[in-house]
């Protein structure tokens, strides 16, 4: 394909402001984010912030080649292991169409979901909620066809959906796994980790990096962004299905985060219930997005696909430390 001119997105890529903006949120969600759901009476600087956030030691490194049985449910077996492998393995087949291949990986990150909740497994708490989504609205999305070119929306699911599975095969193998969705499992069998808070890393590592390296490994270009943003716009819509289900099987309660604390509820009692919190969601989860899609420009560009890669990762990194400081507070 032909290089997007490295002016259309350099704009979106400056990485001065995303830390900036990431400690403000941070600053702006703990005032409202205690258990009492009541905003404190003064503000956390940015020093205390960064302090709260490492209230809770990080886990240990985990040990190579030692694939750990159980992560606080009950441990998982032999035939257990094997199936896990066996079903995130990388067999995509030369014979299916995109949207066939779509619908059985989907189908086979939803068992392996549903094996891991058995279990009580807190390696399943991102799997739970992408499930849910994928399910309704992505595959029926995909199946009417996303325009302006349905082919690109349907790779762009799949490949998004790889990255997950490839780190769980790894994991479930004794293998290396790449530092975001490594920082997820380090966390997801450590008990003293609250759950909520180990379910965001795992949609940090997919919206923030696997995203932005999607949209960068189908080739987009700026005249998709309108399927992209349809995609990912039903997504936060559907919001409530992964806080239902995620609550439903790990007890984790996403939905003080993904309803806005204290502002969400004092804009829907003008609004009405969820009409003016869900406005305000869906905007800024495309405007999230919108820099995970410049983000994927970028990688493309070899000019510039050093500079966004670090940035991906730094911005990954920057929305870790706003969430270990959510949780700090009680806000997760």
């Amino acid at each position: 394909m032909a290089v997007v001119g490295a002016q259309r997105y350099r704009p979106l890529m400056i990485r001065s402001w995303t830390r900036s903006v990431a400690v403000v949120v941070a600053v702006c969600l703990t005032t409202g984010a205690g258990t009492s759901g009541v905003a404190s009476a003064e503000p956390p600087t940015v020093s205390s912030t960064a302090e709260s956030a490492r209230a809770v030691p990080d886990p240990p490194d985990p040990v190579p080649g030692i694939v750990p049985r159980q992560a606080c449910g009950t441990p998982l077996g032999d035939g257990d292991l094997a199936r896990l492998r066996d079903l995130t393995a990388p067999d995509a087949s030369p014979a299916l169409s995109t949207l066939e291949e779509l619908e059985r990986r989907t189908a086979r990150s939803r068992e392996v979901g549903d094996l891991l909740a058995a279990h009580g497994d807190r390696r399943g708490l991102f799997g739970v909620g992408l499930d849910e989504v994928e399910s309704d609205p992505v595959l029926p999305l995909q199946r009417r066809g996303v325009a302006p070119d349905p082919e690109w929306a349907r790779k762009l699911s799949l490949v998004l959906l790889e990255p997950y599975l490839t780190a769980l095969h790894a994991h479930f193998s004794g293998a290396p796994v790449d530092e975001h969705w490594a920082r997820y499992f380090s966390l997801a069998v450590d008990c003293r980790q609250r759950p909520a808070f180990v379910a965001m890393t795992g949609y940090n590592a997919h919206l923030t990096v696997d995203l932005a390296r999607a949209v960068a490994a189908t080739d987009a270009v700026p005249e998709d962004v309108g399927g992209y943003l349809e995609i990912v716009g039903g997504i936060a819509d559907h919001r409530r299905l992964i806080i239902d289900r995620t609550l439903e099987v790990y007890g984790a309660d996403l939905g003080p985060l993904w309803n806005l604390y204290v502002v969400g509820p004092a804009i829907d009692a003008v609004t009405g219930p969820g009409v003016g919190s869900g406005a305000l969601l869906r905007f800024g989860d495309q405007a999230y997005s919108l820099l995970a899609f410049s983000h994927g420009l970028a990688l493309q560009d070899p000019a510039v696909a050093p500079v966004a890669a670090g940035q991906v990762l730094g911005l990954w990194r920057d929305v870790d430390v706003v969430l270990q400081s959510i949780t700090a507070v009680g806000g997760l």
